[in-house]
């Protein structure tokens, strides 16, 4: 089967409304509360950061949703880098359901383009640690802000809770001496146990006076990216601990 036909039958309408059939249902699923949608902006560029957990990828799939749903936008989304280096049909079905390469040049061409960017900042390393620290963020990688100073692009904080319960991890492989970037997670479960979920869209972050000349300054994007950090890991724990309940 040629790209483009493997293109046009992954956006053939049936099967465009069986995924949007198919969120909802596991939305329903998980009972998941969705707070601040009027943040999501329904054009121009942005950068969307959220939380990365769970291992599976339910989390991923949800905001993605969330933004076509009220946003009622289509969206770009960084995912790593495997879904292009393993073989060409993959890499051809992960362009067509809105994926693009971690790549600099790549992020900064979808937000010139006025499309939204959606950005795990800890990378796989934040849905592929151990459920034993759930909750707790990996370290940011830099590039959402560079990104951001480069292009003017609005930051959106997201914070999920509920899909560290949805699939438990016990910790990662790390295969990058043989494959670059290459880590794989140890779960527990593959089926996605009914844990309740909640995502919630910030306000978008005052980034005070930039110029892309700080971009140079390494100093300042890594203390300003650990801000940044800090400041979403405070809300999402407090998010945790105000929960009712994980399952019932």
């Amino acid at each position: 089967m040629r790209d483009e036909e493997l293109i046009d039958i992954l956006h053939h309408p049936a099967i465009e409304w069986s995924r949007y059939q198919l969120a909802e249902l596991l939305a329903r699923y998980f009972r998941l509360r969705v707070h601040g949608v009027k943040r999501l902006p329904s054009s121009g560029r942005a950068i969307l950061i959220a939380n990365h957990s769970g291992f599976a990828g339910f989390d991923a799939m949800m905001i993605g949703h969330l933004v076509r749903k009220y946003a009622k936008r289509p969206y770009k989304m960084v995912a790593h880098r495997a879904y292009f280096d393993m073989f060409q049909a993959l890499r051809v079905v992960a362009r067509a359901v809105g994926f693009t390469e971690a790549k600099m040049a790549r992020a900064v061409e979808t937000l010139e383009h006025d499309e939204l960017l959606i950005v795990f900042p800890e990378g796989e390393l934040g849905n592929f640690k151990s459920s034993w620290h759930r909750y707790e963020m990996r370290p940011f990688h830099t590039g959402f802000l560079r990104l951001a100073i480069a292009t003017g692009a609005p930051i959106i904080p997201c914070l999920v809770v509920g899909a560290e319960e949805t699939n438990f991890n016990l910790g990662n492989i790390d295969l990058t001496r043989f494959v670059a970037h290459l880590v794989v997670p140890l779960p527990v479960n593959i089926l996605p146990l009914p844990a309740k979920w909640s995502i919630e869209f910030l306000p978008p972050l005052d980034l005070g006076p930039t110029s892309t000349q700080l971009l140079d300054d390494h100093e300042w994007v890594q203390h300003k990216t650990a801000a940044i950090h800090a400041t979403m890991q405070r809300k999402l724990s407090k998010k945790v601990a105000a929960r009712s309940g994980i399952y019932w």
